[in-house]
């Protein structure tokens, strides 16, 4: 069945931990790269209001945070993404991976939501 109406939330699946700060320790490849796709998803979600759910792996150790929310640790370490636009409907899940991961995320979407996405992690 086609969508009706404006979305009720995005899903974005991205490879790169765009907020992997093992990037800034010193040798580290740092993470101004993605300054500028940060800016954008920020000020995109910021504008849209609704939930955005950000999937990444990479740095491949779970983890769930709210990284466009002031009190969020890894708020600000991008210094292109927008300070003066708090984005709290934004929410960000690292998966599990490598060779140690014994579980996988199990994701629902139900647009009647107020959330729109929920999860859990299942084992194997």
């Amino acid at each position: 069945m086609p969508p009706r109406g404006p979305a009720a939330g995005v899903a974005l699946l991205l490879q790169a931990d765009m907020w992997d700060t093992s990037a800034l320790a010193a040798g580290g490849d740092g993470l101004t790269g993605y300054d500028a796709i940060v800016k954008r998803i920020g000020t995109l979600a910021g504008h849209f209001g609704k939930p955005v759910l950000l999937l990444e792996g990479d740095s491949h150790v779970f983890r769930v945070d709210h990284p466009f929310t002031r009190t969020d640790p890894l708020y600000g370490i991008h210094p292109l993404a927008p300070k003066d636009l708090e984005v709290p409907n934004v929410t960000r899940i690292v998966v599990d991976g490598s060779g140690q991961a014994n579980d996988y995320l199990k994701l629902s979407i139900d647009p009647s939501a107020p959330a729109v996405f929920s999860w859990s992690r299942v084992n194997f």
